[in-house]
């Protein structure tokens, strides 16, 4: 058997084409949902089952009954056995980490793919043993979630800005690159020719005086919400240079907030994009010439597609104080290198 742990669009796009050139039958998406479809996965026809973390719910890792029923359905219903493969695709979620221990227990491999690059590439240059912690003393609020999912031992990297839970290096059989980035955990790398969906079709005309601008809430990371508009002030101003227009498209977490409001309010201008759907889905009918974000994993698929991108993270001055941002930013370049294939897809892990 075959399992995929989702717990957003991107994952689940992802893993629908690594699931096409498998030309396997026995695949079920495990699904622990952040930002993630369930009717889109449900209508996919593949065989998907759901779990509700409780970290996603307000009060969740408080509620003993809801952790229990959780626990006791995915000992029930996740039977893992010696020749299972399970991939996944994030450490962060504590409930994935959970699954995962479970699966290493049975003997089944644990792969780790990249998460559409960025992240997975940041993290796993810096956990390493000496940059590691005890999760439970930076969240200490997660202690009863830690208990009752037997995760006490689990370790995060802390930096200036994020706590980032991972896993022991053991329980990861390999990690999946779709790029030649250089990684310092004590983890097997296996670079996989990516397969980023059809190429921007060249009969698409693209919108030469538009430009598309994804947003992050990263005001709640990296810096404070006035320094995030004036950094949002100085790129529009910069996109306008060489655009008329700035497609703007709001980050889900974003939506319904006050930072909406104020993103409004001080940029009138901008054309704002209600369409719920991923920018996957929504490229090619708004075919803009330029994508640009402070550090989006979701532009470097768009990138290897053949789409014009623009990061704009290492134009904020503050990102040289923060370990995190700095391993993202040495990604940044590396990504930009020629990726060395040394298999082709998910199928030969398995010869």
């Amino acid at each position: 058997m075959i399992y995929f742990v989702i717990n957003n669009n991107f994952h689940f796009i992802d893993a629908l084409n690594h699931v096409r050139s498998l030309d396997r039958k026995d695949v079920v998406f495990i699904c622990i949902p952040h930002t993630l479809d369930m009717t889109v996965v449900k209508e996919s026809g593949w065989s998907s089952i759901v779990f509700e973390s409780p970290l996603v719910k307000r009060g969740g890792c408080f509620n003993v009954f809801h952790m229990l029923k959780i626990k006791r359905r995915i000992n029930n219903e996740l039977t893992f056995k010696v020749n299972d493969a399970v991939f996944f695709y994030t450490e962060f979620e504590l409930l994935n980490q959970y699954i995962l221990k479970r699966a290493s227990r049975n003997n089944s491999s644990c792969t780790l793919v990249e998460e559409n690059g960025l992240a997975t590439y940041a993290v796993n240059k810096l956990a390493t043993p000496e940059n590691l912690t005890r999760y439970v003393f930076e969240r200490p609020r997660h202690i009863f979630f830690l208990l009752f999912f037997s995760l006490l031992k689990a370790m995060c990297v802390k930096t200036k800005s994020e706590i980032l839970p991972v896993m022991e290096d053991l329980i990861i059989s390999d990690v999946v690159y779709y790029q030649n980035v250089k990684v310092n955990r004590d983890v097997k790398v296996k670079i996989v020719k990516y397969n980023a969906g059809p190429k921007k079709n060249s009969a698409i005309k693209k919108n030469e005086s538009e430009s598309l601008y994804l947003s992050q809430d990263v005001y709640n990371f990296f810096m404070s919400i006035p320094e995030y508009l004036d950094h949002l002030d100085f790129v529009f101003r910069e996109i306008l240079k060489d655009f008329d227009v700035i497609n703007f498209k709001f980050h889900p977490r974003e939506v319904g907030t006050a930072i909406e409001d104020e993103i409004k309010k001080r940029f009138p201008f901008l054309h704002i994009i209600s369409d719920n759907r991923p920018v996957e889905m929504l490229i090619s009918d708004l075919s803009p010439a330029l994508l640009v974000s402070f550090s989006s994993s979701a532009l470097v698929p768009l990138k290897r597609q053949g789409w014009k991108v623009l990061f704009t993270m290492p134009y904020w001055k503050g990102h040289e104080n923060d370990r995190l941002l700095i391993a993202l930013a040495e990604s940044m370049v590396e990504i930009s290198q020629e990726p060395l294939y040394e298999i082709k897809t998910l199928k030969n892990i398995f010869d």
